[in-house]
């Protein structure tokens, strides 16, 4: 816990390794079957299905004072002493643990309840002492922990904080950003001491950029299908028309983001509903059905569809899940979790392309948000050059790819596809069957 005041960021508390509320969450991420420092997501994501049932076990992993500082105990745990996260002692108190390939049942979604509420638990009785010790209303969280959108959603109604800021790229990396910035304002002459929310970072589109001109040769080493519409509206505008129509699409612009989160610069979209879509970018991405999506949203239009602290709420990270709007639900039915939340990414004219393809959508359908997810399978990193986007493309169902001023659509030639899938039914267009649903 730090105060910062007049340029300077002042230590008030600690607790030190191993006593970790993000290895205590990592910990029941092994113990699911789930990739450790990298699925705490999906952990996240399974809570909604459960109730916290296995509470009083948690309880005898970790002792919580009224401060919110904790301990581990130990005995439970083997990440000092091994490359194992959990011991035979936690085995006794869980059972046991899930092997990755192993069907995901109850229990699972049962203990992945309970570890998120205790992690809120001790989360929120941190940041009400917290804000005890500096009478602020205005919150910065950083490390992995504050990844977990869906407890910083709750952050304004469990504590006094009115403002609160997460960083996007929030976990080592960000903590990178962090240490160079907070050299820069001790050694700077030009150091301001004193900031204004206008000048908070807004944009992790910091990574690599392609030109037009460098996208249509590899196009052509391909031998896509593809028009090229140098015109900005008419780009936007078909686009815009095939979200309309269902159509999911590889979207491909500008300069890659920074960070875990795809912010509309390297995703793939589709319009927010039916709920059926949800499915059907699963079975793209090869991921697993209970998990969610988040949704991109104009920010002016941010209060009539979710439950937000203020009006034209400003989230551009996707840093925090709050409830959709009963009346609002069907229409987001694609992005609503089980939970009644939605991971959710305000846009606006500082999103460039993004916004105004969002807002065309909004034109068309009358409704101001699209289901927007990251622009890669199960187990890859995000694509980051034109090639990784085509090749993807091309191995999936996606319906079409907009490659900077190009829109790309298969040809029973170019489609590469496992031979559990129908060539023809799938150049056809993916249809879902009853069953699948």
């Amino acid at each position: 816990m730090w105060k910062a005041e007049s340029g300077k960021i002042i230590p008030l508390k600690k607790i030190d390794f191993p006593h970790s509320l993000g290895l205590l969450y990592s910990t029941f991420t092994s113990f699911l079957g789930f990739k450790v420092n990298e699925d705490e997501y999906k952990l996240m994501g399974l809570a909604a299905y459960g109730k916290p049932k296995y509470l009083s076990l948690i309880n005898q992993l970790i002792e919580v004072k009224a401060d919110g500082s904790f301990q581990l105990n130990l005995k439970y745990f083997g990440f000092r002493e091994s490359f194992r996260m959990y011991n035979k002692n936690f085995e006794k108190l869980f059972g046991k643990p899930r092997n990755h390939k192993e069907k995901i049942n109850q229990k699972h979604a049962d203990i992945a309840a309970s570890i998120q509420a205790k992690t809120e638990e001790v989360y929120f009785k941190m940041l009400n002492y917290l804000h005890l010790l500096t009478k602020t209303e205005n919150l910065c969280i950083s490390g992995g922990v504050a990844l977990n959108a869906l407890a910083n959603g709750k952050i304004y109604q469990k504590t006094p904080f009115k403002n609160v800021y997460v960083f996007g790229a929030s976990g080592d990396s960000g903590g990178a950003v962090g240490a160079a910035l907070f050299v820069y304002y001790q050694i700077s002459k030009n150091a301001k001491t004193n900031f204004s929310n206008k000048e908070l970072v807004k944009t992790l589109y910091l990574g690599s950029e392609y030109s037009n001109e460098k996208i249509e040769p590899i196009l052509k080493d391909y031998k896509l299908n593809y028009k090229r519409y140098k015109n900005q509206d008419e780009l936007i505008n078909k686009t815009a028309q095939l979200l309309f129509q269902g159509k999911i699409i590889g979207w491909f612009q500008g300069k890659c983001e920074f960070g875990p989160r795809a912010l509309g610069n390297r995703s793939i979209l589709c319009r927010p509903n039916p709920r059926s879509m949800k499915t059907k970018v699963n079975l793209i991405k090869k991921r697993e059905q209970f998990r969610p999506f988040a949704g991109s949203i104009l920010q002016e239009k941010v209060d009539e569809y979710f439950e937000v602290p203020e009006k034209n709420h400003w989230s551009p990270f996707m840093t925090f899940c709050f409830l959709v709007k009963n009346d609002k639900r069907k229409e987001l039915a694609a992005i609503v979790h089980a939970d009644g939340t939605c991971r959710i990414q305000t846009v606006n004219k500082e999103n460039g392309l993004y916004y105004k393809l969002i807002k065309r959508f909004y034109e068309i359908t009358g409704i101001p948000c699209l289901l927007n997810t990251s622009f890669n399978l199960k187990g890859e990193p995000i694509v980051e050059n034109p090639k990784q986007a085509i090749d993807d493309f091309l191995k999936t169902k996606m319906d079409y790819l907009v490659l900077g001023e190009f829109v790309i659509s298969k040809n029973k030639s170019n489609v590469v596809l496992p031979s559990c899938y129908d060539r023809d039914k799938m150049v056809k267009g993916f249809v879902l069957k009853e069953k699948d649903k």
